[in-house]
């Protein structure tokens, strides 16, 4: 699991445990969490209905997430385009046609990543928008408001769920609009914008947590600079992780003359203007947008790749478009070598660190066990701000993580944990640390032990060892360690 898959998973249970009211899923304060989006609110009710827990419950959202991906992007590009094959080629291509280091980011749905991010709310909204785009369609054909309501409803969503799909969507969406050619275009483009404007006003009413506190409250502006922060790798190396998917310059130069007409070159360029313009004004935020790029891209390569037939001056012309497509795909899962994480463990233990993104990891599910079999025990653990993500999941809370947090300022948590694991701290310092969180279990990773038992071994003797295993030592603050007074 990522960074993000652990945070989902610990949102999903503190909204299956308490669905009215739930506290913040990380840390022990009555606070909300950037996470409580529809999604997972959905997720954690099916999880309590169902009984499962967290991490199972978003592996079956994980598949109903591909379903509906599949399915809506099957209706779109079919109603959109009304050429057979065109869906097959558009996933094919969307899935292969990318360079190496291609963008291993949530949203992203290319085969070195959709098999790690199939339970996240990006894919799951991804494949909302298709089934919007695809209403917005019936709207404008038929001028019958009952297909708005379906955009407004997926709308809120993605405002709530993940904000910057809802640009994409908006331009999605004017774009079908305005290469509508008759006398009603700009009423409908109106209409659109009207349709966006008030589900921004409707999130805005969301109870579980606060859109417009993310997004323009001071309280949250590192929080903020964080998220951006990370995203500026979107634009790093940008033609190399691009690509094949480039395959796509000369036919949407070509179909410029035609753009009226043409809403998948709307789209196309809407895209990458506010993609560039993310970098003229140093927000990397806008870079997120590389990942609708990526699909209307396939979508346009995935159309000419169809109307080949047609255009072909002799059987030759056909056989070198199917071979050509051959090796296209061929060279993109190469260049998608992280793809290989799709394969089993077995498989994956025999390849070289690296070519599969470093993803093959103990499984910290079972290694962490001993948190969730004593939950009701430690309602607090302490940890590295780096193991900390992982320990809420089994129902425990911590005093940081590694994550930035919209809702709770964690300077002071950061610092403590600091200076908690800081060699030249005395254990009367560490256990008046402990005590200002109340934590009555200590979590020590083992590979740090080793690494540096002179920092790490003092640790142990806070308390009474309570278990063990390849991955972690828990630690009883509540018991005295042998020989010694608490």
């Amino acid at each position: 699991m990522g960074l993000d898959a652990w945070e989902h998973a610990a949102a999903v249970r503190e909204l299956a445990a308490h669905p009215l009211h739930p506290a913040h899923p990380l840390l022990p304060v009555d606070r909300p969490h950037q996470y409580f989006s529809p999604y997972l609110l959905i997720v954690g009710i099916a999880a309590r209905v169902l009984r499962l827990d967290a991490i199972t419950a978003l592996g079956a959202a994980g598949i109903f997430n591909l379903v509906l991906l599949l399915a809506g992007l099957r209706l779109f590009v079919n109603r959109l385009i009304g050429r057979p094959h065109v869906d097959f080629y558009a996933l094919l291509f969307m899935l292969c046609l990318w360079g190496p280091g291609a963008w291993a980011y949530s949203g992203f749905l290319h085969f070195g990543v959709l098999f790690s991010i199939l339970s996240y709310p990006s894919t799951f909204v991804k494949g909302l928008l298709f089934f919007s785009l695809l209403a917005h369609i019936n709207y404008l054909e038929s001028d019958r408001k009952r297909w708005l309501l379906p955009t407004l409803v997926i709308s809120v969503v993605t405002v709530l769920t993940h904000p910057i799909d809802q640009v994409s969507l908006t331009i999605g969406l004017v774009a079908l609009a305005v290469t509508q050619v008759d006398s009603a275009r700009t009423k409908r483009v109106i209409v659109s914008l009207g349709v966006v404007a008030a589900a921004v006003v409707v999130s805005v009413a969301w109870p579980y947590m606060s859109i417009t506190h993310i997004v323009v409250s001071p309280e949250a502006a590192r929080y903020r600079r964080e998220f951006r922060s990370d995203d500026a790798k979107l634009y790093s190396q940008v033609l190399p992780r691009f690509g094949l998917a480039l395959l796509v310059v000369p036919f949407v130069w070509r179909r410029m003359r035609s753009w009226r007409g043409d809403p998948l070159v709307v789209m196309f360029a809407g895209l990458l203007l506010l993609y560039l313009y993310g970098y003229l004004v140093g927000d990397p935020v806008f870079g997120r947008l590389a990942s609708s790029l990526q699909v209307v891209v396939a979508i346009v390569l995935a159309q000419e790749r169809v109307m080949v037939p047609d255009r072909a001056t002799s059987p030759w012309t056909l056989h070198g478009a199917r071979v050509m497509t051959v090796g296209v795909v061929l060279a993109g899962f190469v260049l998608l070598r992280q793809g290989l994480t799709a394969a089993p463990r077995s498989v994956l233990a025999r390849v070289p660190f690296g070519v599969a993104r470093g993803y093959v990891l103990p499984d910290e599910a079972e290694a962490l066990g001993f948190v969730g079999r004593h939950h009701q025990e430690y309602p607090v653990v302490f940890a590295s701000r780096e193991t900390s993500l992982e320990i809420p999941v089994f129902g425990s809370k911590v005093v940081d993580v590694n994550r930035p947090q919209a809702f709770v300022d964690t300077r002071t948590r950061a610092l403590d944990v600091a200076a908690f694991f800081d060699a030249g701290s005395s254990a009367d310092q560490r256990r008046s640390i402990l005590d200002k969180y109340h934590a009555s279990l200590l979590v020590v990773d083992v590979v740090s032990l080793r690494k540096d038992p002179g920092r790490y071994a003092p640790l142990l003797a806070l308390g009474r060892i309570a278990e063990q295993n390849d991955r972690f030592v828990f630690v009883d603050l509540r018991a005295p360690a042998p020989g010694g007074d608490r």
